[in-house]
């Protein structure tokens, strides 16, 4: 049995989704997790990766974790927790307004800097990541509008583009007109 993140964090967990099928979350799972850890070479990483999934673990005495009996209700520190989480959330439009409102402050700050935010923006901590999948990118409908202004004299960072970078700002353009016309 290959393992999969429990479906349902946060919740009482409840199994994995293996070939479109829940498999429950229960004490053989965890077994099979823990087997699956217990193999790896001796040492630090793996001692952090055990300490991080006996939170998963069924038989875990601490009530403040969800119980892997999805019938009980989940303990007060839970509810409150997923609550937070309930109330802190934002709407798609309004979240990719406001991310590109940021981007768009830091891109074209003046700042000393902002090619190299741009850049990291344009392709997140790796080179290889494609651009339709990057920081700008996240801004789906505004990444349009908001890399026009960046390819505009509006913004100074325009200056120091390299033609590698207009494509890929282009790229991003594109992908996210495409997109949208889903």
């Amino acid at each position: 049995m290959d393992f999969h993140p429990p479906v349902g964090w946060g919740e009482n967990p409840v199994g994995w989704e293996e070939n479109s099928v829940i498999v429950p979350w229960n004490d053989k799972a965890y077994q099979v997790l823990r087997g699956m850890m217990d193999s790896l070479l001796p040492g630090d990483l793996r001692d952090e990766a055990l300490d991080r999934i006996r939170s998963v673990d069924c038989a875990n005495p601490d009530r403040t974790l969800a119980s892997c009996d999805s019938s009980l209700p989940l303990p007060p520190e839970a509810s409150t927790w997923r609550k937070s989480l309930e109330d802190a959330r934002v709407d798609y439009l309004p979240y990719v307004k406001a991310l590109a409102a940021v981007l768009k402050t830091l891109v074209c700050s003046g700042d000393d800097e902002a090619l190299d935010a741009l850049r990291g923006i344009m392709r997140g901590m790796s080179v290889s990541v494609p651009p339709m999948y990057s920081r700008l990118a996240s801004a789906g409908p505004e990444a349009p509008a908001l890399v026009d202004f960046i390819m505009s004299k509006d913004c100074p960072v325009y200056a120091s583009l390299t033609e590698s970078d207009k494509a890929d700002l282009l790229r991003v353009k594109q992908d996210a007109i495409k997109e949208a016309g889903k």
